[in-house]
C-alpha cells in the first residue's frame, strides 16, 4: 500500500488529508469480504482465466467469472 500511496502524492498541492482515511477504509473492505464470504471461480472446469499482457505488465482478465456466498458460522 505504500507504493500506491506514492504514487498519489505526486505534488505537495494535491495532497489530500482523507488519503490515509480511504486506504484504510478500503482495507477493512477487503478483509471483511475475506472473513465474511467463500469466494470460487463460476466455472471451474473451465480453471483460470488468462492474464492480459499489456505494455510489459500483467492485468486480470475481464472475462473471468467470481462468485461469492455468504459464510455460514457455526458454535462448537
Amino acid at each position: 500500500m505504500v507504493l500506491a500511496q506514492q504514487r498519489l502524492t505526486v505534488s505537495k498541492k494535491n495532497l489530500s488529508p482523507g488519503r490515509f482515511f480511504a486506504v484504510a477504509e478500503m482495507k477493512t473492505v477487503i478483509a471483511q469480504i475475506l472473513l465474511n464470504y467463500d469466494i470460487k471461480l463460476t466455472d471451474e472446469k473451465a480453471g483460470r482465466p488468462q492474464s492480459l499482457h499489456i505494455a510489459g505488465l500483467v492485468h486480470p482478465s475481464r472475462t473471468g467469472k467470481v462468485s461469492l456466498k455468504k459464510r455460514v458460522f457455526t458454535k462448537g
